[in-house]
């Protein structure tokens, strides 16, 4: 399957981290992911193994912290939908 990737856009006062999760456990980057700590979470070799409805994203800075609300990954024989993400 190809690349396919979740981005979400975050606001506040910098510097701004990011860490993407599968439920409450953090992803890292290598075999199936790359840019787990960035704003844009890429899904490498993509496939059934990683459809889920709970990809989020813990936005961080200086004042705190924020969970993104879940995002699904629909995985399909043809193509691969990822939903749009919704800050909390």
């Amino acid at each position: 399957m190809p690349l396919r990737a979740l981005t979400l856009g975050a606001a506040g006062t910098s510097p701004v981290y990011y860490h993407w999760r599968k439920g409450t456990t953090n992803l890292t980057d290598g075999g199936e992911y790359s840019g787990a700590t960035t704003n844009t979470l890429t899904f490498i070799n993509c496939d059934l193994a990683d459809a889920a409805t709970n990809y989020n994203c813990v936005v961080t800075n200086l004042y705190g912290s924020v969970t993104s609300n879940n995002a699904s990954l629909i995985v399909g024989t043809q193509s691969v939908v990822p939903t749009a993400l919704a800050s909390t």
